[in-house]
């Protein structure tokens, strides 16, 4: 992860980990995949920063990914999430299923 502009904070939670660019979503923002979490980076936008709000409030209640680490900086919001088990939903067998 050398090659990446990623503030100390997050690039110290992450360490020398290796990850996949996750391609399957249709934002602007750059998803990051490791074996046990996701680094989502996106433009500090209301709803950017309304997003791991509205994760840390519904931690507990419902099955959503914690917020391991978050950082705002240069304009971009990075937020380092538990990843959940299951299926996405654009999985195959589900749009297959029309």
């Amino acid at each position: 992860m050398t090659d990446l502009k990623l503030p100390e904070k997050i690039r110290t939670y992450l360490g020398e980990r290796g990850f996949e660019t996750d391609e399957v979503g249709r934002s602007a923002s750059t998803v990051l995949m490791f074996d046990d979490c996701v680094l989502k980076i996106s433009g500090t936008t209301p709803d950017s920063v309304n997003e791991w709000r509205v994760m840390e409030y519904l931690a507990g209640k419902l099955s959503v990914p914690e917020v391991l680490c978050r950082e705002s900086s240069d304009g971009r919001e990075y937020v380092v999430m538990s990843r959940l088990d299951g299926e996405m939903s654009c999985a195959e067998r589900y749009l297959d299923d029309v």
